[in-house]
């Protein structure tokens, strides 16, 4: 069965007070566990911050920083050391960033983002031996042979199954194309939904392909529409994912939009504005109403002035179980490692399980946008 996820807003003064108390013990307790000679736990950061890909690397740091805000100032104890390094989405710039990290600042862990720079630096991490989480990342075998390599992002193959299943159950809907970007991301995309809704008794065309700068999708547009199907999967990113969208939604209002993770973003809803409605989606499975959720929800819309979005909660988790590990186990990086790979935690994207190949598995939800 699924739910469809209405935005939730809950702010009362009495039960903020009365959460930030346990929230606050149970931080100075981990802290207090074990005495390290060396104070400091570095945690290198390789992301975008900058350039058209960077939206989601600043997305994902403010969430970290909040989490580390949580840990190092509750308790006034500055066990942790962030070190951030742009990249500007450039593989061989985070390749040299990667190895400054290990072998300059001698990070205890490092956090990643993005599939092309992860695949540049997973085999280095690996090799020194330093964990790697890496997220903002749905590539196949990124973790596979490597045991310093963790991710932490939903997949497709996990996902699109779940919407395909979705369609089936509860809609008519028959026939299918689609429009993706011609990445990993989106051939990924079509081919984990496409195999789902045929194993269902649906039918899926052969769709199109568009690259990253792609403004204009009218002519294939019209093209898919001509076949007369029941909905068009749309997945990529940014403007030209908005493009996408408001043209179809242009040349025929009552066609039915599918998408993924990567649309429910605040820009691309705000650029898409009218014809955001109606469309259905993947998104995390976020605990708006749990207490956490509202004190680091004031203190982000407090410095950043707009509410915590899903990429903001991905940074905040991972800096959330990062700052546990490291409470239990200081540097020592092969404690680290098994403590990742052991990692079964409670956060606000639900119950967090590590997998035997390393890869997290959470909660997902499929949501139709109305109004």
């Amino acid at each position: 069965m699924y739910n469809c996820i209405l935005y939730r807003i809950t702010m009362r003064i009495q039960l903020l007070l009365l959460s930030f108390l346990p929230f606050l013990i149970s931080s100075c307790s981990l802290s207090n566990q074990q005495t390290y000679q060396n104070n400091d736990c570095r945690v290198g950061v390789n992301l975008t911050l900058s350039g058209n890909a960077a939206s989601w690397g600043n997305e994902l740091k403010k969430g970290i920083d909040l989490a580390i805000h949580f840990y190092n100032d509750t308790c006034a104890k500055n066990r942790v050391q962030l070190i951030y390094e742009d990249n500007q989405f450039n593989a061989r710039q985070a390749v040299s960033i990667t190895k400054k990290l290990i072998e300059v600042n001698e990070v205890d862990i490092i956090i990643s983002g993005y599939t092309p720079i992860v695949k540049a630096t997973k085999d280095i991490t690996n090799k020194f031996e330093v964990p790697l989480i890496a997220t903002l990342t749905s590539a196949e075998g990124i973790t596979d042979d490597l045991p310093w390599v963790f991710r932490d992002f939903v997949l497709e193959s996990a996902y699109m199954p779940l919407i395909a299943d979705y369609l089936k159950e509860n809609t008519d809907f028959n026939t299918g194309t689609s429009l993706v970007i011609n990445d990993d991301f989106g051939l990924d995309s079509k081919k984990y939904f496409t195999q789902a809704f045929e194993e269902k008794g649906g039918k899926m065309l052969s769709g199109e392909l568009f690259d990253a700068s792609t403004l204009d999708h009218r002519t294939k547009v019209n093209k898919l529409l001509s076949q007369n199907p029941d909905f068009i999967l749309v997945v990529g990113r940014g403007s030209a994912l908005i493009n996408a969208c408001r043209q179809i939604s242009e040349l025929d209002p009552n066609i039915q939009i599918i998408s993924s993770v990567s649309i429910n973003d605040s820009n691309i809803w705000n650029g898409l504005g009218a014809a955001s409605e109606g469309v259905i989606y993947a998104e995390t499975d976020l605990n708006t109403d749990n207490p956490e959720f509202i004190i680091a929800n004031k203190l982000h819309n407090k410095k950043h002035n707009y509410q915590l979005n899903w990429v903001n909660i991905y940074g905040y988790s991972i800096g959330k179980y990062i700052c546990e590990i490291l409470y239990n186990n200081g540097n020592h990086k092969k404690s680290i490692q098994q403590a990742l790979q052991n990692l079964n935690t409670q956060s606000l994207r639900g119950q967090l399980i590590m997998s035997d190949n390393r890869e997290i598995i959470s909660p997902i939800s499929i949501t139709k946008k109305i109004n």
